[in-house]
């Protein structure tokens, strides 16, 4: 993947294990919002393999900066021909007619419901880190990429309300109220550490 995707593209700090990034940026992971520890990049290069739990949910570390790059290769059609992105963002399965949301090859699609906006959408957690991805593909497109070293419940509106201010600028989100999960995270913690 580095040498056919990520180093023609520039990033630099994307990959499983890493190996050029300064241990300084190594962000520390928070469990359900509260149990802080470090990441497992370390672990992951010592031992010259990552954990089995990463391999098929595709667990790769990235920054902003190199998620901007992909997101805009692929707008652009550096990655994929303009065929295939409009495959892989075409609708194949109706998840919800009321709500006009669909599913593509690996990503969610949905349309806004006063127009025909098409957004293109992803997230993912392992319950210590959280991203989230929305790609609005219109005349003017709009990325909006949130990655996270702590996941709770509210994490996933975040982002559609980051572009509910872009298209209106009057919306207000409200405060921002994450969820406690303090005692269930110290008693679930040690189970899921094993894991890792």
């Amino acid at each position: 993947m580095n040498r056919v995707f990520f180093k023609p593209l520039g990033m630099t700090q994307t990959g499983y294990l890493l190996p050029d990034w300064d241990p300084s940026l190594y962000p520390k992971a928070y469990f359900l919002g509260k149990v802080e520890d470090d990441t497992n990049i370390p672990k992951y290069q010592k031992a010259n393999r990552i954990s089995w739990m990463l391999k098929a949910n595709g667990g790769i570390y990235s920054t902003l900066s190199d998620m901007h790059k992909w997101m805009s290769a692929l707008a652009s059609y550096e990655v994929l021909t303009e065929e295939l992105i409009n495959l892989l963002t075409d609708k194949h399965i109706e998840r919800s007619a009321s709500s006009k949301s669909f599913y593509g090859y690996g990503w969610s699609l949905f349309y806004s419901r006063n127009s025909n906006t098409k957004f293109v959408a992803h997230d993912g957690s392992n319950a210590f880190f959280y991203a989230d991805i929305i790609w609005e593909q219109n005349e003017e497109p709009l990325q909006v990429i949130m990655l996270s070293n702590m996941y709770f419940k509210n994490m996933s509106s975040v982002t559609g309300k980051i572009v509910n201010i872009w298209h209106r600028p009057e919306y207000s989100p409200g405060e921002f109220k994450k969820s406690t999960w303090g005692p269930i995270a110290k008693f679930v913690w040690p189970v899921v550490k094993w894991f890792l």
